[in-house]
């Protein structure tokens, strides 16, 4: 009989984390973010989102726009994965909804865009859907940064295309990464400017120590969605990987003067599953200081 009781309670607990994982999906957080500038230039405002995936939900872009111009950003920085590419899909993927979204964003704010491991992998499965892509958002007025950076009210601002070798983790399961050697963002960027604020759109988060001897001041990150499910005291329990209790799944990590906002994203793909772990658009203050 205890076990009758206690398969009905894992069967009750199991209804109410699936009834819990949908509504927690379809809500979305703003985190609120203060970062000191130490190399000076005017207080400004950003709105940062990342691992929309082609969300299908209705009324889900709308809901997304509202809550980022609800904040009055002066720029919106995309750090990747609007889209879902999958290899083993022969079909080209549907970029309807993310032209939509960064449309209606673009309409009013100045909008950068880099690359995740999707848009990667958009690039090099359809090559030729991607180029037409890219024109779309040219023709939006949306600044794509693959390998490349933008001057912005005193800031530069960085959009690093990374290598697939650095979105595969050498034992699934526990969080190894591939070894990033040292001038590899150095060839890739260029010197950092030492007078300037510099921030990094880096889609994976677990190069920052990497990024900071490059010499970023911020490094904007996602692709774990937050870890999927957060246990108290332990963080994110599992990236879309399949890794576990990796650190770097949300919130704020520091190396030396560098500062790396990892957010927890906005949709999700694979594992459909949030819990403890709501979306999350990332409203960031950078404040001049003279310390």
């Amino acid at each position: 009989m205890d076990m009758v009781y206690i398969f009905a309670a894992v069967i009750c607990a199991a209804v109410l984390c699936f009834i819990r994982s949908g509504w927690e999906r379809r809500q979305l957080r703003c985190e609120h973010y203060t970062i000191k500038n130490k190399a000076g230039g005017k207080d400004l405002r950003m709105a940062f989102f990342c691992d929309v995936h082609n969300r299908p939900d209705p009324g889900w872009i709308e809901k997304i726009v509202n809550r980022i111009l609800d904040g009055e950003p002066d720029i919106i920085l995309i750090g990747g994965d609007i889209v879902t590419v999958n290899a083993a899909d022969p079909e080209e993927p549907d970029i309807s909804m993310a032209m939509e979204l960064v449309r209606k964003l673009a309409s009013s704010r100045p909008v950068v865009y880099a690359e995740g491991n999707h848009e990667l992998k958009f690039r090099k499965i359809f090559p030729e859907k991607f180029e037409e892509f890219l024109r779309m958002l040219d023709e939006a007025g949306v600044i794509y940064l693959s390998d490349a950076h933008i001057l912005y009210e005193g800031m530069t601002i960085y959009g690093a295309a990374l290598g697939n070798e650095y979105y595969r983790h050498m034992t699934p399961g526990f969080g190894n990464k591939q070894e990033m050697p040292r001038e590899y963002l150095l060839k890739k960027l260029g010197m950092p400017d030492s007078k300037s604020f510099n921030v990094l759109l880096m889609h994976t988060p677990v190069y920052l120590k990497e990024a900071a001897a490059w010499g970023a001041d911020l490094v904007l990150s996602g692709h774990f969605h937050g870890g999927t499910i957060r246990l108290p005291y332990l963080g994110g329990l599992m990236t879309p990987q399949f890794q576990f209790f990796v650190r770097e799944c949300s919130g704020v990590h520091r190396c030396g003067n560098c500062t790396m906002i990892v957010s927890r994203g906005v949709g999700t793909h694979s594992v459909n599953v949030r819990l403890n772990d709501l979306p999350e658009i990332s409203v960031i203050d950078i404040k001049e200081t003279n310390d």
